[in-house]
């Protein structure tokens, strides 16, 4: 398997917002690896502490931008339904 995931955006496309956007991505990464149940996928934002009780959560691994061990994200799906 490959070490990393390429997910190529439209660049074309000028009038979506970084939410689409974002969720656009997640639907590219979840359908490749054949977990994505064609549920719509909602991009919200949330302060850590919530996020930091969610079932799944991401850190950042601190390659880029971010430092190492950042919280990014977080979800309760599929036991929470999107909005």
């Amino acid at each position: 398997m490959p070490d990393k995931m390429k997910i190529y955006m439209n660049t074309n496309i000028k009038s979506w917002s970084r939410g689409k956007y974002a969720a656009h991505a997640v639907h590219a990464a979840l359908s490749a690896l054949g977990v994505h149940p064609g549920v719509p996928v909602v991009v919200l934002g949330a302060k850590p502490k919530e996020i930091e009780k969610m079932r799944v959560v991401c850190h950042d691994a601190g390659q880029t931008e971010l430092e190492p061990g950042t919280l990014t994200s977080g979800t309760n799906w599929p036991e929470e339904a999107p909005e």
